[in-house]
């Protein structure tokens, strides 16, 4: 799977749930079907080689688990989610 690949399904992951995909509807990107590339979604930032650095979500109303697919994201360096309703381990 290519790298765009991964990071579209990794960041798509945290926007599963019902609320999540009505939140993901107000933001630049965040649906699979969007033609935006990843790295122009609203609150992510890329390296150079287009891969994933940083996702930038405060206060955006996301609920439920930190999904384990963020670990795709083999090259990120900030993930900044606070003042959001979140669980996990």
């Amino acid at each position: 799977m290519a790298t765009s690949n991964l990071n579209e399904q990794a960041l798509l992951s945290l926007v599963q749930d019902g609320e999540g995909r009505a939140w993901s509807t107000s933001l630049n990107g965040w649906s699979a079907n969007s033609g935006i590339p990843v790295c122009d979604w609203d609150g992510i930032t890329c390296g150079d080689d287009d891969v994933v650095k940083e996702v930038n979500l405060p206060s955006e109303g996301l609920s439920g688990t930190i999904p384990s697919e963020l670990g795709l994201l083999t090259e990120l360096e900030v993930l900044t989610l606070k003042n959001n309703i979140l669980q996990g381990s």
